[in-house]
């Protein structure tokens, strides 16, 4: 969307060192003590910020590669024997071109995994929540950081899940259920009533192929 991009444009701007140059300058002032409150929450902030963007990125990325597989050739039909050869030939590049689009897709599969779980399990209480308590109260800035989560954190599950449902990996998108279910990251915290239905109802199809392919609903093998 616009917003993400004039986003990704002001935070491209940002040095990706400036939050230890923050850091640096105020212990080359002598400063032993650690930051005021207000300029921790604030780095912490942009950082959150740009776990979201770079998350985003990837999954675009990926969902850009995902749709773009490449196209088998098909057989023509009463061929001659010159193309027959012609199509032999066209068979074997198609079978190199979709390993090599089948090793990208598991990097990027890789990749926005890595990025979304940055996001959903954000270090030290979670994503745009401070971790300084002794600032200034701001209850707008509070507001603001809440609305954010509850935006965000959902639409990033989403994300996730549709990356692993559409790459037939079922059993880890019942491992995030769990994780957004935890009392340690309390994610569930987050969704509406109608996302959490939402979600449990995905969770459903993906215990339902499981069972297809032979595996309990938890995708573990069926014990004898």
């Amino acid at each position: 969307s616009k917003k993400h991009d004039a986003a990704k444009m002001v935070f491209a701007k940002v040095p990706e060192d400036s939050m230890r140059e923050i850091y640096r300058q105020w212990e080359e002032q002598g400063m032993d003590t650690p930051l005021p409150a207000e300029e921790e929450n604030a780095i912490r902030e942009h950082l959150c910020i740009r776990a979201y963007l770079e998350a985003h990125e990837a999954f675009n990325e990926w969902f850009k590669h995902m749709n773009c597989p490449p196209v088998k050739p098909t057989a023509p039909a009463q061929a001659k024997f010159t193309e027959k050869v012609a199509h032999e030939m066209k068979e074997a590049e198609y079978k190199i071109e979709y390993e090599n689009w089948q090793g990208r897709l598991g990097a990027l599969t890789e990749d926005v995994k890595e990025r979304i779980y940055n996001v959903l399990l954000f270090v030290d209480g979670g994503w745009m929540v401070d971790v300084r308590e002794d600032a200034e109260e701001d209850s707008e800035r509070t507001h603001q950081m809440t609305l954010l989560r509850r935006l965000c954190l959902p639409m990033m599950s989403f994300l996730l899940l549709t990356v692993l449902q559409r790459t037939e990996r079922h059993q880890e998108s019942l491992r995030l259920a769990d994780i957004i279910a935890s009392d340690q990251h309390r994610l569930y915290e987050v969704f509406s009533k109608e996302e959490l239905q939402k979600f449990l109802q995905k969770m459903r199809e993906s215990s339902l192929l499981l069972l297809d392919k032979g595996l309990d609903p938890l995708g573990y093998e069926i014990q004898p």
